[in-house]
Order: C-alpha cells, then sequence, then structure tokens
C-alpha cells in the first residue's frame, strides 16, 4: 500500500510539475540544510559530509534535520549552527501505538517546518534514498534548491535530483554523489565521520534549545 501511495504521489506531481519550469535556480548559498530522518548509525555517516559542504562553502551556515533519537550526536557540534528534529511516524522505534506516533509526526513536522521557514535556507539536501524523507518539507518551506534521490518519493519535487542504483560503494559515497549535484570541487582525500570531541561537548553542556547552536531561538 506504501509502494502504491508513493508511485500514484510521483505520478500526479510529475503531471503537475510538467508544467513548472525544471532549471535549477541560480542561488547564492549561504545557508544549506542537511537531512537524514534515520537512525543513530545513518546520522553518524552524514557528518562526513560536513567537512566538504565547509570546504567548499566555507563562509554558509549548516543545519541539520534529523531525528531525535539522533539529536544528541549533533546538538553541540561545532560545524553545525541550527538543528531541527521531525520524528516520522515510520522510523519512530518508541512503543507507542501508531496513532500516537502520527500525531507527535505532525506535532514535529509543524514545528521543523516553522523554523526551517525563519531561517530561509537557500540550499537542501535530502541524504535518504528510501521512504522516509524530507523532500516535501522543503518544498513546503520553499527552500528555492533542493537536492536528494528520487527513489524514497517525491523527486519531482527536488530541483535536482539522482536516480539511486544500488554498486558496490559505502553509504558516504552515495551522499557524496548528491554533493557532486552542487557541483563540488574541493575534496577531501577520504571522506571520514566528523563527530565532536567529548570535550566540546563538555564545553557546550550550558547552552539551551533556545540558543541558535541548539535550535531556533
Amino acid at each position: 500500500l506504501l509502494y502504491l501511495f508513493l508511485k500514484t504521489s510521483d505520478l500526479i506531481l510529475k503531471l503537475f510539475s510538467a508544467t513548472q519550469s525544471t532549471k535549477t535556480p541560480p542561488v547564492e548559498i549561504r545557508k544549506i540544510l542537511l537531512s537524514n530522518l534515520a537512525h543513530l548509525g545513518d546520522v553518524v555517516i552524514s557528518t562526513a559530509m560536513l567537512d566538504v559542504l565547509k570546504r567548499n562553502f566555507p563562509e554558509a551556515k549548516i543545519g541539520i534535520l534529523v531525528g531525535s533519537w539522533s539529536k544528541d550526536i549533533v546538538q553541540y557540534h561545532p560545524l553545525i549552527d541550527w538543528v531541527h528534529t521531525l520524528d516520522h511516524w515510520k522510523l519512530n522505534r518508541s512503543s507507542t501505538n501508531v496513532f500516537q506516533k502520527l500525531r507527535h509526526y505532525r506535532f514535529t513536522a509543524r514545528r521543523a517546518l516553522q523554523e526551517i521557514k525563519t531561517i530561509q535556507y537557500d540550499l537542501a539536501i535530502d541524504l535518504s534514498f528510501h521512504f522516509p524523507n524530507a523532500i516535501p518539507m522543503f518544498s513546503k518551506a520553499n527552500i528555492p534548491r533542493r537536492i536528494g534521490y528520487t527513489s524514497g518519493g517525491f523527486g519531482s519535487l527536488l530541483t535536482d535530483a539522482l536516480d539511486w542504483k544500488e554498486i558496490n560503494q559505502q553509504i558516504a559515497y552515495y551522499h557524496l554523489d548528491l554533493l557532486n549535484l552542487i557541483p563540488i570541487k574541493r575534496l577531501p582525500e577520504t571522506l571520514k565521520n566528523n563527530l565532536p570531541s567529548i570535550s566540546v561537548k563538555i564545553k557546550n553542556f550550558p547552552v539551551t534549545d533556545h540558543q541558535e547552536r541548539g535550535a531556533v531561538s
């Protein structure tokens, strides 16, 4: 049923977008939103992209959209300026029932959308190649440039889309394939997870959720 829903939605969106301009808008990249709604290990792998983005856009500020279950590892990251949380019902592993998960999802979605609209990101990149993703939220927030894979649904809402094909490579290189759509010119010699040291976490411990590094004030 979910597969049928996604295929139908993609068909409708594709027909609608056929009347719209598919040209990628020229955008000065000053604020970048990176998204990975999956679980802790997936978000750890995603941190390898932070170095790549900073190498290419040293003056840009970076936000990240994750599930609340992954928030702790990015909360005080020195390369991240804003943290947003969205708990998708399909990824929620709590013991609550499906109706409670849906209600919680709607609450976190409304909050995250408002935060993202307030910041006015120039570029959003969804790193997921499976459902669910944050592509509809990128569109609702009117982010001018939206990059992601088509395989998780809602590909017609992207300005730069990539078809996912399973090949023999590490997950981080699937993420890098998306960043190459920008395009990226300055690459590190190797891709490594980038996690803040314990000392950084301790130093930033007093920061509250109402300050910029934790969430939108």
